[in-house]
C-alpha cells in the first residue's frame, strides 16, 4: 500500500495544477426550517490566465448550475426554466469573486429531507467543466409550539376577510434548538423568521393583537427575555428586551392581552439595558 501513495499524490498535483477554475461552496446554515430561504455562498477563483466574462442579459459565455440530490438520491428540479447565477459576472485573471445564491428560489427544496449540493461551472474559453466541493444541508418541518389563525382586513378588497396562520415552530439542533415563526395561508408562505434559542422547560409565549400583529416573548437566558412584534406579512415592527427584576412585585415579564380592545403588552419585569443586561452583535 505504501508504494501507491506517491502515485496518488502525483495524480492530485496534476489535477490541481491543470485546473483553470477553483470553486468552493458553503451554506449559510447547516439546517433550515421548511420554506425558509436557503442561501449558498460560492467562491470562484480564476486560474486561466485570462479574464473570464460570463455574459450579460443578451449573451451568455458561461454558466453555472447546481446538482441537488435529496435523501433518496433524486435530482431536484429547477423552479424556473432558466436561471444563470453567474450572468453578468466578470473575473479577472488570478482574482476571486464571491456570490450568494438564493438556492430555494431556484430549485425545489420544499421537502423535509437532507440535500447534497454541488456547483458546476463552464465557460466557452475553458476546455472542460469544473465542479465544486459537495455540501449537505437539512430542511425540517419543525415542531409546532403555538399556532393561531387571524384575519387580515387591510389586505381585503373582497367580501371575505383573508385568513392567515401564524405558527411558532421548534427547529432541532444538536446543541441549542431554535424557535421560528412562519406565517402562511392555504396558498403561500409569507415569511419564515428565526426568533431565538429554546430554553428547556420554558415555553414561548405568543399573542395576536387587534391589528393582526404577532407578538412573541422568548426567554433567552435565566434572566433575559426577547420581545418581538411582527406584522401580518412577517416584517419586524418592534424588538425589545426585558430582564428579571427582584425589586418588582411581578419580577418575570409575561405577555398579556386586553380582551376588550385586543391590545397586547408585556407585564412585569423591567426594560433591559443594552451593554448592561445584554450585548448585540453588530
Amino acid at each position: 500500500m505504501k508504494i501507491l501513495y506517491p502515485c496518488i499524490i502525483i495524480l492530485f498535483l496534476c489535477t490541481s495544477l491543470s485546473a483553470q477554475i477553483s470553486m468552493q461552496i458553503k451554506p449559510a446554515k447547516e439546517k433550515y426550517l421548511l420554506y425558509e430561504e436557503v442561501k449558498l455562498s460560492v467562491s470562484i477563483r480564476n486560474y486561466s490566465g485570462k479574464t473570464l466574462n460570463f455574459g450579460d442579459s443578451l449573451h451568455s459565455y458561461g454558466s453555472m448550475h447546481l446538482a441537488i440530490f435529496d435523501g433518496s438520491k433524486r435530482l431536484r428540479k429547477k423552479l424556473k426554466t432558466f436561471t444563470n447565477p453567474v450572468n453578468g459576472l466578470t473575473i479577472p485573471s488570478g482574482a476571486t469573486k464571491q456570490i450568494v445564491l438564493p438556492v430555494s428560489k431556484i430549485y425545489n427544496m420544499q421537502k423535509d429531507d437532507d440535500f447534497s449540493i454541488t456547483a458546476i461551472i463552464e465557460h466557452e474559453k475553458l476546455s472542460k467543466k469544473y465542479q465544486s466541493n459537495s455540501v449537505t444541508i437539512s430542511v425540517r418541518q419543525g415542531i409546532i409550539q403555538w399556532q393561531q389563525s387571524f384575519g387580515v382586513p387591510e389586505e381585503s378588497g373582497e367580501k371575505k376577510i383573508p385568513v392567515r396562520t401564524a405558527s411558532f415552530l421548534l427547529l432541532h439542533y444538536k446543541i441549542t434548538d431554535i424557535y421560528c415563526l412562519r406565517i402562511e395561508d392555504k396558498k403561500r408562505v409569507y415569511a419564515v423568521r428565526r426568533l431565538g434559542p429554546h430554553v428547556p422547560g420554558i415555553p414561548i409565549a405568543g399573542e395576536i393583537d387587534a391589528m393582526s400583529n404577532i407578538h412573541a416573548l422568548i426567554q433567552m437566558t435565566p434572566r433575559l427575555w426577547s420581545y418581538r412584534i411582527y406584522d401580518s406579512s412577517g416584517t419586524l415592527v418592534q424588538q425589545r428586551y426585558y430582564a428579571y427584576s427582584e425589586e418588582l412585585d411581578n419580577p418575570l415579564p409575561t405577555l398579556v392581552r386586553d380582551p376588550d380592545v385586543g391590545r397586547v403588552a408585556v407585564f412585569g419585569g423591567r426594560r433591559a439595558a443594552e451593554s448592561v443586561d445584554y450585548h448585540l452583535n453588530k
